[in-house]
């Protein structure tokens, strides 16, 4: 008898683990906005390649896969036919 309950809490765990980082890292930012304003840009810059990436991994990896690779590679070992 397993508990259903237990994968749950764990992901709770981690979500709230994920959170404190990103809270701590936000006010980390922050701080060096305050000490240096130019970090402004360079945090502009970080953001807009991981959009870039983000759009590359949309692009290539949802929306040009639209079949199982069973049924690729069968339609791709088919030998042509002689007409």
């Amino acid at each position: 008898m397993t508990d259903q309950r237990r994968p749950r809490s764990s992901n709770a765990a981690t979500y709230l683990a994920l959170a404190s980082l990103l809270a701590v890292a936000g006010a980390l930012l922050f701080l060096s906005y305050l000490v240096l304003p130019q970090i402004f840009y360079f945090l502009l810059v970080i953001v807009g390649m991981g959009a870039f990436v983000g759009l590359h991994y949309v692009v290539w990896g949802w929306w040009l896969v639209r079949r199982p690779y069973e049924e690729h590679d069968e339609q791709d070992e088919k030998p042509p036919s002689a007409e």
